[in-house]
Parts: structure tokens; sequence; C-alpha cells
């Protein structure tokens, strides 16, 4: 990770351990923290799935263990994917504008 540029060699092979060694405790924090509330991220994961953006009024409500009733909410999955494939085709003419591309 560090160039060696600024340091010796030896400062940057205990940068670099550091950084090693920060990153494992983080991946390893993050993977308990998923585990651990992992039905909290499934209640968020199917409701993401259903009506693709949640608040977070919502997502406390979710979490209180309340239904989310509202219009715009996709009932099965192809559904979802003929929505996403729609807006997606629709978008392509804008952002081939937006970007100033010929050959999208």
């Amino acid at each position: 990770m560090a160039d060696g540029s600024q340091f010796s060699a030896g400062t940057a092979a205990l940068i670099d351990e550091e950084v090693k060694r920060i990153t494992a405790e983080s991946e390893t924090e993050a993977k308990r923290i998923l585990s651990e509330h992992r039905d909290q991220l499934e209640i968020i994961a199917q409701a993401l799935l259903k009506y693709e953006t949640l608040s977070g009024a919502e997502i406390d409500a979710l979490l209180r263990g309340e239904e989310l009733q509202r219009e715009g909410a996709v009932d099965d999955m192809a559904a979802a994917r003929r929505l996403f494939r729609g807006s997606l085709i629709r978008g392509l003419p804008s952002l081939r504008a937006s970007h100033g591309a010929k050959g999208y």
C-alpha cells in the first residue's frame, strides 16, 4: 500500500501490516453485525425488492414489525425485472445525450 517514497521500507511494511490488521478486524466486525441482525437485514432486503426505495421512517417502521402499505409495490420478481429493464431501456437515450456518447 505505501509506495515507499516517503517512508523507509521498514516503516512502509509496518503501515501495510497495520492497514491489513484494521481491514481484517473491520471485516470481522461487519460480518458479526450482519449475522447478529440477519433477521432485520432480511426484512429490509425483502422490502427493497418490493418497493425499490425506502425512507428512514419506513425502515424504522419495518424494524418495529409494521407492514408498509404504499402504491408502487412490485409483487413478484418477474414484474420487478420487467420494471427494471423498462426503466433501463427508457433511460439509455437520456444517458447518451447527457454524456455526449454516440455509440452507447
